[in-house]
């Protein structure tokens, strides 16, 4: 007797088929005991993302209180969605669950979590471990081209393969990573049992930018500035975000860019301020002062004096037509009040969104209205259930949507015990 036929063979029934050998799949298959369990993998090997999440050390969770991490997920609906599962599994517990399970654990002083290996690679292993001991069947290189459910009955097919189970989980991941198996596949599976697909968008990617000048500081950063967004002709900011603002070879990323990516479009015009600031009149005042304080004093010294870096100030100073060595006493007022605006309202105006390919994850998916929080199965179909990024919620970077992927899934065990 076998478990997968051609069409006409006989096979044993699953109780559970995962599609989708991510961060979702591998840990329900790590905590789901006492079933009978496939997962179908697309890549050559699970768990590709994890891999590459990190920069490779994967960076799994982190210290934030339950209360602020499900606050860093963009709107009030997502959190609302995601507080069942990060209170049943919430970031302390995630890391006691790794420890108890033979991964010891790094906190960084940033707050962030890794194994203490700093390899990515251990995280997968481990899952990979539990889930062998909970007997769950991995079959990779499989492409699931359609799912169908009649008569409480889940038929999964790939090209030349057909699987049955009771209970059907898609945890597919979103469009982010192409080339980790997060191709948005998922999308359609859950479109053809009646699902709705909230149009995806990158998210945690960077922003390229029209007309850019700072190429040369590609690499370079700003700590913490002040940054507001602005619709296309619009002189009112959408938001306001902090965090630092890294300069990249085509535009601007950085967390406060990589956070609020999922809400940018093209043609928003950002503005960050590139001195510290607080109050941006206050802070008018202050340059005003300054620039006016010591008349003696090059214009190049006074930058610095304020935080810019060498090449930033150059740039800036070369933009307004300036040099680093002329002297404070030689500005007229027209140039002095061009340079505080642009140290305070450095313009960045969008010409689009990293690609996919570039988009560490994705906002949109498997609407959430139509799934139930408390238990991760659908509202539509009896036995189905998401989990992970194929939903329609995106965190912030720092370790939270892995997390929400472990505890989207651990719900899931729950349900199934």
């Amino acid at each position: 007797m076998t478990s997968v036929r051609k069409l006409d063979e006989t096979y044993l029934m699953y109780d559970l088929i995962i599609i989708g050998g991510g961060a979702a799949g591998l840990f329900l298959s790590a905590n789901l005991q006492n079933k009978k369990v496939l997962l179908l993998e697309k890549m050559k090997a699970p768990g590709k993302k994890i891999l590459i999440s990190g920069g490779g050390m994967c960076n799994l969770t982190n210290c934030d209180s339950t209360e602020n991490f499900i606050q860093a997920f963009g709107g009030r609906k997502k959190a609302n969605f995601l507080k069942p599962a990060l209170m049943n599994l919430s970031t302390e517990r995630t890391r006691d669950w790794f420890e108890s399970h033979g991964l010891s654990l790094v906190e960084r002083d940033d707050g962030k979590v890794f194994p203490r290996t700093l390899k990515a690679q251990s995280v997968v292993d481990c899952l990979k471990k539990e889930a062998r001991g909970n007997n769950v069947e991995i079959r990779t290189s499989r492409v699931v081209k359609t799912v169908a459910k009649k008569e409480n009955i889940f038929t999964v097919k790939t090209d030349s393969e057909e699987y049955q189970s009771r209970s059907l989980l898609i945890a597919t991941g979103g469009k982010g990573y192409e080339s980790t198996g997060s191709d948005g596949s998922g999308y359609a599976l859950a479109k053809s049992l009646g699902h709705k697909i909230i149009e995806p968008t990158q998210a945690l990617v960077s922003i390229n930018v029209e007309d850019y000048h700072y190429s040369v500081l590609a690499g370079n950063s700003i700590r913490n500035p002040s940054v507001d967004f602005f619709r296309e002709g619009e002189s009112k900011g959408y938001l306001n975000g902090r965090g630092d603002l890294l300069f990249t070879h085509k535009g601007i990323s950085g967390p406060v860019i990589l956070n609020n990516s999922r809400d940018i479009r093209k043609n928003d015009l950002i503005k960050a301020s590139l001195v510290e600031c607080e109050n941006r009149e206050h802070t008018r005042d202050e340059l005003h002062n300054i620039l006016m304080g010591d008349p003696r004093k090059q214009l190049g010294t006074v930058l610095k004096s304020l935080g810019l870096f060498s090449s930033l100030v150059e740039e800036v100073l070369s933009q307004l037509e300036l040099n680093v060595d002329d002297k404070c006493a030689n500005l007229n007022k027209k140039n002095r009040n061009r340079i505080i605006s642009l140290l305070l309202d450095c313009p960045f105006k969008v010409s689009r969104k990293g690609y996919f390919s570039s988009s560490m994850v994705t906002a949109g998916g498997v609407d959430l209205g139509e799934v139930n929080r408390k238990t991760m199965e659908s509202k539509l179909v009896d036995g189905l259930y998401f989990a992970g990024e194929v939903l329609d919620f995106d965190g912030n970077t720092g370790g939270y949507n892995i997390q929400a992927a472990f505890s989207t899934a651990y719900l899931i065990s729950l349900a199934l015990k």
